[in-house]
């Protein structure tokens, strides 16, 4: 049985690795879909008639700064080396003690599924404002597949958590058992050894007294 709490523990340790997988990923997808909303807004902007070709080249320039920085989180954003957003991948946790109780958590490679604008002219813009509504949805869509992730760990790593608790309380319940068991046969030893002394005394005795009798 304590094999078995062993092997619990090592199984609810696997599951808190992949919850911490998907936060990672979750976080870094929070920080693209902020870069996100700001291009979305940029390309807003720059599809207004009233912006000159001056204008829209200093938001061009901000919005590649950004497209450069959500490209650089989505490649480097990884566990323990296993990339997260730019792979399209199946990382397989370990969720007990048994063959095939496992959860195969798939990775997505979001650089080829996002597009990158240019809104350096008011057409540019205006195509890039339904660009970045899809943009948005894929990640919304892959942001909401990594958090049902997380719940289902999150609720199995609560059920071995349970179960392990439940394990070492019966072990230490057939721990005390066992203690108490030898305390009683260690008890009826000493009984019969104190018992069978007390009779050797008092054959002694008689004995004795015997002797005197006959020494009268």
């Amino acid at each position: 049985m304590s094999a078995d709490v062993r092997g619990l523990n090592q199984a609810r340790n696997n599951v808190n690795d992949g919850v911490s997988m998907t936060q990672v990923a979750q976080g870094a997808l929070s920080e693209v879909q902020t870069g996100m909303q700001r291009l979305q807004e940029l390309a807003t902007q720059s599809a207004n008639g009233t912006l000159t070709d001056t204008d829209r080249a200093a938001l061009q320039a901000e919005a590649e700064q950004i497209q450069s920085q959500i490209t650089s989180t989505l490649e480097n954003t990884q566990y323990n080396g296993k990339s997260l957003l730019s792979a399209d991948a199946t990382v397989t946790l370990q969720l007990g003690q048994d063959e095939g109780d496992a959860l195969d958590l798939a990775t997505t490679d979001l650089t080829a599924s996002l597009q990158n604008i240019d809104i350096s002219t008011q057409a540019g813009a205006e195509s890039a404002l339904s660009t970045m509504q899809t943009n948005l949805a894929t990640v919304s869509s892959e942001q909401g597949k990594l958090g049902a992730y997380e719940n289902r760990l999150s609720a199995a790593a609560s059920v071995l958590s349970t179960e392990s608790v439940n394990y070492e309380a019966s072990l230490a319940r057939i721990q005390d058992a066992d203690i108490a068991s030898e305390s009683a046969n260690q008890l009826n030893s000493q009984v019969r050894q104190q018992a069978a002394l007390s009779v050797l005394t008092q054959a002694n005795q008689l004995s004795g007294q015997v002797y005197q009798l006959l020494q009268n």
